[in-house]
């Protein structure tokens, strides 16, 4: 298992265990962070944070710090 925030550009994962609590759990499930979900690193921003990742139809741009909470397997 490694983090969503070590994913390389056009990389394809599944989400495997969320490490957030609280708020930030909400948060990320208002995105469609959800375990066995797929997630797509679709591009990194000019100074490299925030990375733009695709989960299902929707594009989320997500922080270092907050990918750091998702724990993820390549596929």
């Amino acid at each position: 298992m490694i983090r969503l925030s070590e994913l390389a550009r056009n990389e394809r994962c599944r989400v495997v265990k969320l490490f957030a609590q609280g708020k930030m759990r909400l948060r990320l499930h208002s995105f469609g962070v959800f375990e066995g979900e797929e997630i797509r690193a679709v591009r990194k921003s000019v100074l490299g944070d925030p990375t733009m990742y695709q989960i299902d139809t929707t594009y989320v741009a997500l922080r270092y710090e907050e990918a750091f909470l998702i724990g993820v397997e390549r596929i």
